[in-house]
């Protein structure tokens, strides 16, 4: 389909969103791709403003029971120290985020499921109760019943990132899950009416376009509160360690993937990825160490089509940054 017709469609609400139309779209090339660019943008503004949300993460533990191929906390990795914060600690710092006019706290972990689920439902209506943080949790596959008491304990919103659209390639990256299973828990989530968040990596070894258009068309069938995308980075202690990103070489494809996806979510909160466009291209880049435990993550509505979403000023990476460091949002 010509670009140009996809944007009168879907300025007149006509337009079929399929995965023919999300390809066309990603491989827009010279004035197309700027007119991608500037409808995106367009949607950005008129359906979210230029307003920047701040959230604060608290990844409590980075006990890991998966093997995930690509995750630098992967059960067989014994090549860092793990640690779990106690509910006190959880606790201190979302006092702490309170303090700093943060409005939304996450609570992150590796998935570790049974370990600590009756005490994460406490720890949220400890939150709930002593703070007025909404609660968003991300701490992987769990039964319904488990997302169900989370819910009457006070949780507001949770993500979970099915990674990829793609049955094989999800289950040859991820050993003991399946897409379907991952895909069951999102529907567990909407059943019981939780915003609910998803989103995927850019470049997967194996990934091609055609896959990354049904990222795309999987996150707009899920008709997701909040979406989370970023770029595959290799991690040196997994098996793709030495696996570079599946666009290296084409890095455009990383903002295409950003436009059509507003396009397709124009109601989500889609949120800005945290990492550097080097750390997308260059495969030796050092990855942020995770010791911090707290970080601050900006949730920002693209597409910027100036691409500055990954400008010194915006991708400074925070994970280090003590949340007491901040007492108002990090722009002039």
């Amino acid at each position: 389909m010509v670009v140009r017709y996809i944007f009168i469609l879907a300025r007149r609400n006509e337009l079929k969103y399929t995965k023919d139309v999300a390809l066309s779209l990603l491989k827009s090339e010279g004035k197309a791709l700027e007119k991608l660019y500037r409808e995106a943008d367009a949607i950005r503004h008129r359906k979210m403003g230029d307003e920047i949300y701040i959230r604060g993460i608290v990844e409590f533990s980075n006990v890991c029971a998966n093997n995930c191929l690509y995750c630098g906390i992967r059960a067989s990795n014994k090549n860092f120290k793990r640690y779990s914060m106690s509910a006190d600690e959880i606790l201190e710092a979302a006092f702490s985020m309170e303090q700093s006019s943060l409005s939304t706290i996450v609570l992150q972990s590796g998935e570790a499921p049974g370990i600590r689920d009756e005490e994460i439902g406490t720890i949220i209506g400890r939150i709930k109760k002593e703070t007025n943080l909404a609660v968003t949790v991300s701490v992987g596959n769990r039964p319904q019943e488990t997302y169900y008491y989370w819910r009457e304990c006070g949780m507001d919103r949770y993500f979970l990132r099915f990674e990829t659209s793609n049955p094989e390639l999800f289950g040859r990256l991820h050993p003991g899950c399946t897409l379907e299973e991952r895909l069951a828990c999102l529907g567990y989530l909407r059943d019981l009416g939780i915003q609910t968040g998803s989103g995927f990596m850019i470049g997967l070894p194996g990934e091609t376009i055609d896959i990354l258009a049904g990222n795309i068309l999987l996150c707009r069938e899920f008709d997701l509160d909040m979406i989370g995308i970023g770029p595959y980075i290799p991690h040196p202690d997994t098996p793709l360690g030495n696996t570079i990103n599946a666009y290296s070489d084409n890095p455009e494809v990383f903002f295409k993937a950003l436009a059509v996806l507003r396009l397709f979510n124009p109601e989500a909160h889609i949120q800005q990825p945290q990492l550097s466009m080097r750390s997308f291209l260059v495969k030796d880049e050092p990855l942020p160490s995770r010791e911090g435990r707290i970080s601050l993550c900006r949730t920002v509505h693209p597409c910027n089509t100036e691409k500055t979403t990954f400008s010194t000023r915006e991708s400074q990476a925070w994970m280090m940054t003590p949340i007491s460091a901040w007492t108002a949002p990090p722009y002039e």
